[in-house]
Order: structure tokens, then C-alpha cells, then sequence
């Protein structure tokens, strides 16, 4: 099944919406698409707004930030939904980038490595 997503091509990030849900909680954030992370990236209390509690985590990953390598907890999604793709049950990092960051995560590889997805970045669509 082909599905095409635009983005706007001027801009040094494709930033894509997700929504991220748990119980009656559901958010839509902003993530760059990201083929160096390892891990899908959202922000604390994204995950805490959806029931999922950073601290109770007992897995943890390691991601670069700044050139520095930190640990992040890992936790469960219920719910997780990007590019027209829904996903239960997903594992995502939770790690806050900067107050005057554009985007509120990153779309790593732990979600891309599931589907076939093509950049037409001269056009902006995947």
C-alpha cells in the first residue's frame, strides 16, 4: 500500500506529526524524522499526559544529545500513530530537548525499520 506524506522541503527538518495515546489521554506532537536515532524519541510529559511514567521504567537506552551520551528510560506506548501507520505496544525513549526546539522529538529508527519509506525531498513528500 503506498501512502504519500508532504513536508515542506525549505525547511532543515521533515517534521511529521505523531499522536501518542494511552487510556483517555491522546497528544499530537511534532517529531523530525531522524535516520541517525536509534530510538523514537518523545518528551517526558508526553508520556506521563498518556499514563506511561518515565521513573518506573526499568529499561533504559543510550542516546547522543549534544555530542554527550545520556541514558533515557524506555516505556511502553499503548498507542502510537505516525504516517498512517498505528502501532500498539511501542517501546519509545522519553528524553525533553530544548525549550526552543521546533519539534518535540525524533522519529528514529525503531519505527522506520518497520516499513518501506522513500524521501522525495526535491518534491517534499515520503
Amino acid at each position: 500500500m503506498q501512502r504519500l506524506y508532504g513536508f515542506d522541503n525549505r525547511l532543515p527538518w521533515i517534521i511529521i506529526p505523531a499522536t501518542v495515546a494511552g487510556g483517555e489521554q491522546k497528544k499530537t506532537i511534532r517529531l523530525a524524522l531522524d535516520t541517525g536515532a536509534s530510538n523514537v524519541v518523545i518528551p517526558y510529559e508526553v508520556a506521563l499526559n498518556v499514563g506511561c511514567s518515565p521513573s518506573k521504567s526499568h529499561e533504559w537506552v543510550r542516546l547522543t544529545v549534544g555530542g554527550n551520551e545520556e541514558l533515557a528510560p524506555k516505556v511502553i506506548l499503548p498507542y502510537f500513530e505516525c504516517l498512517g501507520f498505528r502501532l500498539r505496544d511501542f517501546a519509545v525513549a522519553c528524553h525533553n530537548l530544548p525549550e526552543s526546539s521546533p519539534i518535540d522529538g525524533l522519529l528514529g529508527v525503531t519505527f522506520l525499520r518497520r516499513f518501506e519509506i522513500k524521501i522525495n525531498y526535491p518534491h517534499g513528500y515520503l
